[in-house]
């Protein structure tokens, strides 16, 4: 009895230790990106999907969010903690994944009239085609399968887990609302936030962060897809 009160009082504080990381590191990582939009002036690359330094930026910006989840994991069980596991249901999550979808499109196109996320952003391309394909094609990946990947790994995995002790809301919001900061925007917030809820839905249903990275990436490829036939038109 008193071995496992011990245990269990070890795992609790490993736990508060995994949390406080996460919740310093996407603190930071908020702050320095809307610091970081804030200062952006003139010299700010007008199409960045199109210069191969919005590729590089990505692979250190994804890199650190990968680096950080399992320097905070270091100890756990990494599939677990993670959810790297395969869904309860594929049918399930497919179905919950295009309500989702619709959902945050319709959302979408309901505040269209009022802000513009994607302006907001500045990835969308004003031209198409690019100038540079392979550029293109670099940076393309980087949004629909790179940020998936790694976003989904750090807020609806290690952050879905580290928050379900206190509760499935708090598991689907907080990570939420952090990832939705993490961004550094005002305007698209509330549509981040949004499509955050959905994925952590997603997460809490399926018990895998699987179907969130698919789902992710889908709303990504769309988004870039929507841009260039703007921009082509």
């Amino acid at each position: 009895m008193i071995v496992r009160k011990v245990a269990e009082g070890q795992r609790a504080a490993n736990d508060d230790r995994r949390l406080a990381g996460w919740l310093g590191f996407v603190t930071l990582f908020a702050a320095l990106a809307y610091s970081s939009n804030l200062v952006a002036d003139d010299s700010t690359v007008e199409e960045p999907l199109y210069d191969s330094s919005f590729f590089f930026a990505s692979v250190v910006g994804l890199g650190m969010m990968v680096g950080v989840a399992l320097l905070v994991a270091v100890g756990a069980r990494k599939r677990e903690l993670f959810a790297l596991r395969r869904p309860r249901s594929w049918g399930r999550a497919a179905g919950i994944s295009f309500l989702v979808l619709v959902g945050i499109l319709v959302l979408s196109a309901a505040v269209s009239p009022f802000i513009d996320p994607g302006e907001e952003q500045g990835l969308l391309p004003d031209e198409w085609p690019p100038p540079d394909a392979a550029v293109f094609a670099l940076n393309a990946a980087a949004v629909v399968i790179g940020a998936p990947l790694a976003e989904e790994l750090l807020f609806r995995g290690l952050g879905y887990s580290l928050f379900e002790r206190f509760g499935s809301v708090a598991a689907i919001v907080v990570p939420s609302a952090g990832w939705a900061a993490a961004h550094g925007l005002l305007e698209a917030f509330p549509l981040i936030f949004a499509l955050g809820l959905g994925l952590g839905i997603l997460r809490r249903s399926s018990g895998s962060i699987v179907p969130g990275m698919i789902l992710h990436g889908i709303f990504n490829a769309l988004a870039l897809a929507a841009a260039a036939a703007s921009a082509s038109s």
